[in-house]
């Protein structure tokens, strides 16, 4: 579970955050992004409607992805807001989930920053491994510039 802090809740953030943020998409989930230079956390919300599948079918989509968002929206920087939308692919394939959503996660929170590369920003931030990994890095070059598990977030 996201902390409540890290959650976006009012409807008028996620309307905010698809209308005027940075959008990638993935075959599994559709990720908007929206810097709005506040100092506070970054929040993110999720949108799974009803063409993904009855209403068990989108429980269990969102918990998968509030599961695999929690590590990484710690090590992000702050003002961030963030919208993941799945698509029925994401019922379907299960599987596939996770490397869309650091695929589409990693390439939307690099062009929202400016296009700083996501390893450059993970050094610059001090975000440990883990979370490199999760954002789509390969571990190894984590370790190359000084990125440990122990470090940061």
């Amino acid at each position: 579970m996201l902390a409540r802090d890290h959650r976006l809740r009012r409807s008028s953030g996620f309307t905010q955050t698809v209308r005027h943020g940075v959008k990638r998409g993935c075959p599994a989930v559709v990720v908007h992004v929206l810097d709005t230079h506040e100092a506070a956390p970054t929040r993110v919300g999720f949108v799974v409607n009803k063409q993904v599948g009855n209403a068990v079918t989108r429980n269990r989509v969102k918990r998968r992805l509030r599961h695999l968002m929690r590590g990484p929206v710690a090590a992000l920087p702050r003002g961030l807001q963030v919208v993941v939308r799945a698509t029925p692919l994401a019922a379907s394939r299960p599987g596939r989930l996770a490397g869309d959503l650091a695929a589409c996660w990693r390439g939307a929170v690099e062009r929202a920053s400016a296009g700083v590369p996501a390893l450059e920003w993970a050094v610059e931030h001090g975000a440990h491994a883990a979370v490199a990994v999760a954002s789509g890095l390969p571990e190894d070059s984590c370790r190359s510039v000084g990125i440990t598990k122990g470090d940061g977030a």
